[in-house]
């Protein structure tokens, strides 16, 4: 067996010398190469979906709007400004105007034509695998500005959180390349909008259908001459299994401009992608220096890597905070889970211990589901530390004692002797396989029996909703916009169709949320956001643990862009040093 696995490793060895190209040669030029682990499906925005396949078309097809790496807040991209909403009684409304510099790779301006025939797309149904269709359906119209065609205002069936995000975060396709045959302009948007006129319409219209089949064409999806957008990059080459290749613009039309976002950079002059899926040969490829850019190694692989001397004396090691949160959520509603009980679990747990078990050290405490980089996270609200001896009291003090003496304690309830013993889910997340016995073994210590009950992740979220439900470890995904509480936290939404999972009710948190809802000014939210962490933090309906970070190696050839936005780099923006 030690020969096989010896043979083994020296085929991947082989494999990664036998691929070899010249991007060891490169890494002495203006062009940058970023390891990634897989292959993507394509890059049509509309029906293929994926993080990293999503960050490389918005170099070639880049959107209205967007999240800056930076600010982690919304920044005009395709726009002059960021839309305006407007004052209207009656309807939710947002109006914007196109960049007049912004420019088609064919050299004609970008349009509000451009936008409308994008929303067709987003509405015609009878395209495989549409992801846009359910997303957009809050717009209800677009109405041109009739001085200026590259203005408009966007009708809104309702307003919503994030708004923005939905009707101006989406890419921007060109009409003239996508719909050559101009098969969807004979067609007012308002045809598309509803599931009803939009069946009326492709039944007695063959062309929408035949659109549908050519836009789902493999020419659309990964070659060169499909891939066609506003970036600064247009797709050179994609060879499967092995490298996608984006080339510079000549004369792109952001070059030169000031106030212009980072997202819209063209630093390096060519981004190869080279798909190495085994951390081992990327790990060589890293020690030769064949590589810029390398995300997302393991934990225990960046760390040796970084505490190698000749490694690190070629690249810089970075961990921004990721967009996540592992927690455990607890139901409220449960007598096992009085305010006591839920305390004095906060305070059984060794976070420190349990951080450098999971991700070897480089995880980061928090306090509540809020990003640790945001401006509304809660400075003021330090991680609760281990302390049995306070969590023992606390339980006490509830009126949980062992009177058997048998390690478990117990309470009178109405009547009957409840045990405090209950069920912790987890999921396929290697996270959660971890954190499950050392919050077992801690729980124990304080008289609390927990049974680690693993379901596969598809079972997850019917677990959390059915009434038997105590515990699960979860893992929460975070987005750059304001921190939208209402559907997990209030108490319209404990209902067995809601997100609020821990069936959390408090008055006060109504009001709070209610707040946010309404607040406009950054004093206003900061106000209520602090106000919101302080009331998880003393009912803690749920424990948070901790949020993982981002793992990224760059050759220090480069002056990168590094943030806590995901993917975590913009190597659109990267610089080389200069000499």
């Amino acid at each position: 067996m030690k020969a096989i696995l010896r043979f083994s490793l020296w085929l991947v060895v082989i494999g990664v010398f036998a691929c070899k190209t010249d991007a060891g040669q490169s890494l002495s030029s203006n062009s940058i190469v970023i390891r990634t682990s897989t292959d993507f499906t394509g890059l049509n925005p509309v029906n293929q979906s994926g993080g990293t396949a999503i960050r490389i078309m918005k170099h070639i097809l880049p959107s209205l709007v967007d999240f800056d790496p930076i600010s982690m807040t919304y920044t005009p991209v395709l726009l002059d400004a960021l839309p305006e909403k407007l004052n209207q009684s009656e309807k939710v409304a947002y109006s914007f105007s196109l960049r007049k510099e912004a420019k088609w790779p064919n050299g004609q301006p970008i349009t509000i034509n451009d936008y409308i025939f994008s929303l067709k797309v987003a509405f015609n149904r009878k395209i495989r695998g549409n992801a846009w269709t359910r997303a957009l359906s809050i717009i209800d119209d677009v109405i041109v500005n009739k001085e200026d065609n590259r203005a408009c205002t966007v009708i809104l069936k309702k307003d919503i959180a994030d708004a923005m995000g939905y009707f101006a975060g989406f890419e921007l396709l060109p009409e003239y390349h996508y719909d050559p045959k101009h098969l969807l302009a004979p067609f007012p948007l308002k045809e598309f909008l509803t599931i009803e006129s939009f069946d009326k319409l492709w039944t007695s219209n063959p062309g929408i259908v035949e659109f549908a089949n050519d836009f789902s064409q493999e020419k659309y999806i990964r070659s060169p001459e499909g891939v066609v957008g506003a970036g600064p990059y247009r797709l050179e080459r994609w060879e499967s299994n092995t490298e996608i290749v984006l080339v510079k613009k000549k004369n792109y039309w952001a070059d030169g401009l000031e106030n212009v976002t980072l997202l819209l950079a063209g630093n390096p002059d060519t981004i190869t992608y080279k798909i190495v899926a085994d951390e081992v040969a990327t790990s060589i490829l890293i020690k030769n220096s064949e590589l810029d850019v390398v995300p997302n190694l393991s934990t225990s692989e960046f760390i040796k890597l970084r505490e190698n001397p000749s490694v690190a004396a070629n690249y810089n090691f970075y961990t921004p905070s990721a967009q996540s949160t592992f927690l455990v959520l607890l139901n409220t509603q449960s007598p096992k889970l009085d305010k006591s009980v839920r305390n004095a679990l906060a305070r059984c747990i060794d976070l420190n211990q349990l951080i450098e078990v999971a991700t070897s050290g480089l995880g980061k405490k928090i306090i509540s589901p809020i990003n640790s980089s945001s401006k509304y996270y809660n400075k003021n609200l330090k991680p609760i530390e281990k302390d049995v001896a306070l969590a023992k009291k606390i339980l006490k003090e509830g009126g949980w004692i062992d009177a058997n003496n048998d390690g478990i304690l117990e309470k009178e309830m109405n009547g009957q002797t409840t045990r405090l013993e209950m069920d912790i889910i987890i999921g396929s997340n290697p996270v959660g396989k971890v954190v499950g016995p050392i919050f077992k073994a801690a729980a124990g210590k304080i008289g609390i029996k927990i049974n680690i009950v693993s379901v596969p992740g598809r079972e997850i979220l019917g677990r959390l909703r059915s009434p038997k439900f105590e515990m699960a470890i979860v893992r929460l995904a975070t987005s750059p916009t304001d921190y939208v509480p209402y559907g997990s936290w209030h108490s319209d939404n404990t209902g067995q169709k809601g997100k609020n999972f821990t069936r959390f009710s408090s008055a006060k948190m109504d009001a709070v949320i209610g707040g946010l809802e309404l607040a406009t000014s950054v004093e206003q939210k900061k106000k209520l956001y602090d106000e919101f962490q302080e009331i998880l933090y003393l009912e803690q309906p749920a424990l948070f643990l901790f949020s993982p970070v981002k793992t990224i190696v760059v050759h220090n050839r480069w002056e990168p862009v590094i943030s806590s936005m995901r993917p975590g780099y913009f190597e659109n923006a990267f610089r080389l040093k200069k000499e």
